[in-house]
Parts: structure tokens; sequence; C-alpha cells
């Protein structure tokens, strides 16, 4: 079922004596109302309860209870099953989310795709073509998964899908993610030299209990993980290829440096040769490093 999802949403003062699905907290049941009283504005609504257990009872409650008109509850509870099955397929652990929260926001624009907040590992769609383009894959593959949604807005990609793309993007996009772990390690290794004087605060024993220091040790962890899974992504089926990367990356930046007294050199022979060549060797040291 793709687009005529029903949300729930507030009543209206034109909807007063309407028949509405009423949700009650303290029980965690469903039932029928007819709405009496709903204000402009309001925060409380009076309801008629109509469900035989209720006894009749008519009292003022917070209008969020009310959840949509009583004829649409079969589609408003087919919504809701439909997004509790998109967030059921939950990953192997919080680091497989962190990793491919960080490649999908190193390498995708906003405007494309990106994570939902509140923890849930789902990917919001808003540029399904771009996603494609983006990762190699076709628009069908992307929406394979019996639990993508497809609402009027944008398109949501449940976990294994959500992997997928993070995977594809280490793959076809590396340069982004590696300079990403990289600048994370140095910073760590820099930190980690500073802690030889003064350890971090979150590391003392007596902090054992602090739900503060777990959260901070947890974090780190977190973060550690990330990067083995993201190491991990950019280098299936091609073993090594960060650490080719890097050393092709090193390689030309020594073979600059080792042409740069050349180029010295050579601007001071006067002849049109030499200019062509120093030009020529200029032209191809400015290149920018290829993605």
């Amino acid at each position: 079922m793709d687009g005529g999802f029903v949300y729930e949403r507030k009543p209206v003062p034109a909807e007063e004596g309407d028949d509405w699905l009423y949700y009650e907290p303290p029980t965690k049941r469903w039932y029928r109302v007819a709405l009496m009283v709903v204000p402009e504005d309001a925060q409380r609504v009076r309801v008629q309860h109509l469900d035989r257990e209720m006894k009749g009872k008519a009292e003022w409650v917070p209008i969020g209870r009310c959840r949509v008109p009583w004829g649409l509850r079969e589609e408003y509870f087919a919504t809701n099953t439909r997004w509790d099955d998109l967030y059921s397929h939950a990953p192997e652990d919080d680091a497989f989310t962190e990793a491919a929260e960080i490649a999908i926001t190193k390498v995708l624009s906003v405007s494309i795709a990106f994570p939902q907040h509140g923890g849930r590992a789902t990917l919001e769609v808003f540029d399904l073509d771009g996603l494609a383009d983006a990762t190699g894959m076709t628009a069908a593959e992307l929406v394979s998964h019996s639990a993508t949604i497809r609402d009027s807005d944008a398109t949501y990609l449940p976990w294994p899908s959500m992997k997928q793309v993070a995977i594809a993007l280490c793959r076809r996009n590396p340069q982004p993610i590696i300079e990403y772990i990289d600048e994370r390690e140095r910073e760590i290794r820099e930190q980690e030299l500073a802690s030889d004087l003064s350890p971090p605060w979150y590391l003392d024993s007596s902090l054992n209990d602090d739900r503060y220091a777990l959260r901070a040790r947890r974090w780190v962890k977190l973060g550690k993980d990330a990067r083995q899974i993201l190491k991990q992504w950019i280098d299936q089926d091609q073993p090594g290829l960060r650490e080719n990367y890097l050393a092709l990356r090193q390689q030309h930046v020594e073979l600059v440096l080792a042409v740069l007294p050349a180029l010295d050199q050579l601007s001071r022979i006067r002849s049109k040769k030499s200019d062509q060549i120093a030009a020529e060797i200029r032209e191809i040291i400015e290149k920018p490093l290829p993605q």
C-alpha cells in the first residue's frame, strides 16, 4: 500500500457530533466516542463514550486522545502497521547505524536523502533518481524491500536497504569517508598523547557508576566500532582498497615534493622548451586528487 495513508489529527469545531476513534492511555484501549464540544483552539474536548463498557460516560479529555474519524479507523491502523514494520528491521547494533549515517551524510546532499532522527535506522529519501545515481543501484532495487514506504512527500527505506545504500556509497565514493576516518583518528591520537599527562575525565575509575562517564565511554566505543565498520565496507570485495588509496596519495605527495626543486632549476633555464616542460609539470601537480 503506497499512498492513501491516514494519520492522526485533531478534531475541529465543525466535527461536533461526529463519531471518533478514541485512545485511553491508562487502559491502552481503543473506544468509540461522539464529539460533544470542540472549542476553537481547544486543548480539551468533551466526548460521549459509546462503548457499553464505558456506560455512557461523558467527560472532558485531552484533544490528542481523539485520533481520527471513526470511519477511517481501519486505514489508520493499517498505516500504523506499515510504519511499525518499517521500524522493526533493526541493525546488528548501534555501531552499524552510526556507520551508515556517517557514510550517507558525508557523501549525499540532504536534498537527496537523510537518515531519520530519533535513533530509527531508516533512510528518508527525497530524490530517488538522485540516490540511484549516487549508489549505482536502480530505483527498483532501492525500493524492493517489502517494508519500504512511499508516502506523498518522501520514500522511506528500512534498515536492510539503508545498509545497502551506505555500502554502495562507501564503494563508489570512498574519499570523503576515508578523510573523515583519518581526521577522527588523528584527533584521537592527539588526545591519547595529551592523556598521558591527564587522562580523560570519563576514564576515572571513581566514575564507574556515573551515568555521564558511562555515556561518554559508550560514545567513544561507538565511534571506534563505526569507523571499523566503515573500513570494512570500503574494502568489501576489494581488500586493501583504503590502504592502497592512502599509499597512492602519499606517493603523489612525495613525487610532488621531489619535483618542486626540479621546477626551480627549470625556471633558471631560459628556453622555450624548459618553460613548456615546467608548465606541463605544474599543470599535473596542481590537479586535485581523484575521487
